[in-house]
């Protein structure tokens, strides 16, 4: 499967993310919530 540069840097930035949270102590669960909340602010501005 071909995935472009532009992919394979968020793919990085993403798995940095999550391992800088692990570091930090949050959960996969907590992890999961946040970007769940996230997703939900960004639908309700959208909306606005």
């Amino acid at each position: 499967m071909f995935t472009s540069a532009k992919d394979e840097a968020a793919k990085r930035e993403w798995i940095t993310l999550l391992l800088q949270a692990k570091e930090l102590g949050l959960t996969v669960e907590e992890i999961r919530s946040f970007i769940e909340a996230s997703n939900n602010v960004s639908d309700y501005r959208r909306q606005a």
